[in-house]
């Protein structure tokens, strides 16, 4: 396998890792209630464009994250929005 077959894999890799909280807020620039309330159908901020959270464990109350891709997939979408692209 040559070098640029090796990025490539690197990157497809990166992005199909699962992010938790912290960084869905950094990347987002929203705080952990915020980002709750774009997942929720019953708040007035609710987005139904942005990524559902995905159980990392078997708790009722256990960890979460988020698929990088799909938080990144979700800013550019409102980066088009903005732009009318």
């Amino acid at each position: 396998m040559d070098s640029k077959n090796c990025e490539l894999d690197s990157a497809r890799h990166h992005l199909h890792r699962v992010i938790r909280i912290r960084e869905v807020e950094r990347l987002v620039g929203r705080k952990r209630s915020s980002i709750y309330a774009l997942m929720s159908p019953s708040s007035r901020y609710f987005d139904p464009d942005f990524p559902q959270k995905i159980r990392l464990s078997n708790q009722p109350n256990g960890s979460v994250g988020w698929m990088l891709s799909e938080i990144l997939a979700w800013i550019e979408l409102k980066a088009m929005q903005r732009t009318g692209n």
